[in-house]
């Protein structure tokens, strides 16, 4: 029990001090001219990750009605048999 708890606090603590000293390295790298290349990045982080809950969705079979899905139906159940 006591360890659990102890690893709970380790882990809380760790994730806080990086979650600060990341946004610092973000802050610190993206003065002056360097601010195209944050922006530029930010950017590309945000389409990648749409893009990659949309093809989890795809993956999932959300947009099955619409003949979205990565992996078609009938493909499906022809292999099932």
């Amino acid at each position: 029990m006591y360890r659990n708890y102890y690893l709970r606090e380790v882990l809380r603590e760790s994730s806080c001090s990086r979650s600060g000293f990341g946004s610092l390295l973000t802050a610190k790298t993206q003065e002056g001219n360097g601010i195209f290349s944050g922006l530029a990045h930010w950017i590309k982080g945000g389409i990648f990750f749409w893009l990659g809950i949309f093809t989890l969705g795809r993956w999932s079979g959300s947009f099955g009605e619409l003949g979205w899905v990565c992996i078609p139906i009938s493909t499906a159940l022809s292999l099932a048999c």
